[in-house]
């Protein structure tokens, strides 16, 4: 018997999550000498306090939680 063959293909997701991405002005909300690039606000649905990512000469990184972040995922 041969194998058994899906005919919808792969699983759609009907519902995605919708994460709120607000980039912010590091000049502004660090101060003027920072040496940041770019500065992320990411709210992720259900959570009550947002991720700030950070891109600087080390990388892009979350400030709570490091490069391994999925905000930092989002952001890239």
């Amino acid at each position: 018997m041969p194998p058994r063959r899906s005919w919808f293909g792969e699983q759609l997701d009907l519902f995605p999550r919708q994460i709120h991405v607000e980039p912010l002005d590091p000049h502004v909300h660090i101060g003027p000498r920072t040496g940041v690039a770019a500065l992320y606000r990411i709210l992720f649905p259900g959570d009550q306090r947002p991720h700030m990512v950070f891109r600087d000469r080390y990388g892009t990184y979350c400030e709570e939680h490091g490069p391994d972040c999925e905000a930092v995922r989002q952001v890239q």
